[in-house]
């Protein structure tokens, strides 16, 4: 059974190190075209995997999404400053509610056997 917790969750191994999942409520750029910084993770996290999705009355979009008439929504990390950004192209995701998941290792963690 698959856990989203706005809580860490360890949720397997990833190549002998320990593999951890955590979910945070963002709200997507008030501006098209434009970059905002949804959240900045913890100085031990090694990312793996980023991945969201947002819902309303009518759909549910995983993010990141690639839809017609060139509307995106695009998700990246900055390693360096360690922040997850994200950017829109259409003004109808402004100021959106979305989830945004992570999966990581720990830099503190030693490596275990699988």
């Amino acid at each position: 059974m698959e856990t989203y917790s706005t809580e860490e969750q360890r949720i397997g191994t990833w190549f002998g190190r320990p593999l951890y999942r955590k979910c945070y409520e963002v709200v997507l750029p008030s501006a098209v075209n434009t970059s905002k910084v949804l959240f900045t993770y913890d100085e031990n996290m090694n990312p793996k995997m980023l991945k969201g999705w947002m819902a309303n009355d009518i759909y549910v979009i995983q993010l990141p999404y690639f839809g017609y008439d060139k509307n995106i929504i695009s998700l990246f990390g900055r390693t360096a400053t360690r922040e997850i950004v994200g950017v829109i192209t259409y003004d109808g995701w402004k100021n959106y509610p979305a989830v945004v998941v992570i999966e990581y290792t720990k830099t503190t963690d030693p490596e275990v056997s699988a």
